[in-house]
């Protein structure tokens, strides 16, 4: 008897619901320094965890493609900065829902890109890369059930919001550059970035 209640509760706990993440379509707005740009991107997942013995949990993960995001210049706000309109146009959904699986959760994510027009890094192995600041949220956020995701959690950073760079040109062989969201350290990694001059001509290197 108590062999057959260990084998219904194993089977009970491999088996469970499907775990499924939803997106709608949104729209949202922020300004942007002259001189950067933006590309971005949203991607949803699911995970079952696998049954394995101790304590350690281990874990499967299946992806969707990720979904660029539509970035469109409106217009110029004042001399300095851009107006930048941000879309995603259409409803994504992802589901995992195999049988004699336990632990089945899913999250939505998405990267941002900010790209300098003007400045490049100047070293390592690739001096042409510019200076980019890449802000990334949600790729551990994984919850269990159905789920819709809550867009507040990027309107926190790309809604009625403003990016600027400030640069430090004092430093002898490079330029610092820092990302500021509304005046104060953005959420980005990194948020400040070097990009070291052409030592013939004491100049940024273009990307």
């Amino acid at each position: 008897m108590k062999l057959l209640f260990l084998s219904f509760t194993i089977l009970f706990n491999l088996s469970s619901f499907a775990a499924s993440i939803s997106l709608s379509p949104f729209e949202m707005k922020l300004d942007i320094q002259k001189g950067f740009t933006l590309t971005g991107e949203v991607e949803l997942a699911c995970r079952y965890e696998k049954f394995v013995f101790g304590d350690s949990a281990q874990f499967e993960t299946f992806y969707q493609k990720p979904v660029p995001l539509n970035i469109k210049v409106e217009r110029g706000v004042g001399s300095d900065f851009n107006r930048v309109l941000i879309t995603n146009k259409q409803e994504l959904y992802f589901e995992y829902d195999e049988l004699f699986k336990f632990g089945e959760e899913c999250r939505a994510s998405f990267k941002v890109h900010f790209i300098s027009k003007d400045y490049s890094l100047g070293h390592t192995i690739h001096p042409e890369k510019p200076v980019t600041f890449t802000l990334w949220k949600g790729f551990y956020d994984y919850q269990e059930g159905d789920q819709v995701y809550d867009l507040e959690k990027m309107r926190r950073y790309l809604h009625n919001t403003t990016y600027s760079f400030p640069i430090d040109k004092r430093p002898k062989d490079f330029f610092l550059i820092r990302i500021l969201q509304d005046g104060k350290e953005a959420s980005t990694s990194p948020w400040v970035q070097k990009a070291y001059k052409d030592p013939i001509t004491g100049r940024p290197r273009k990307p």
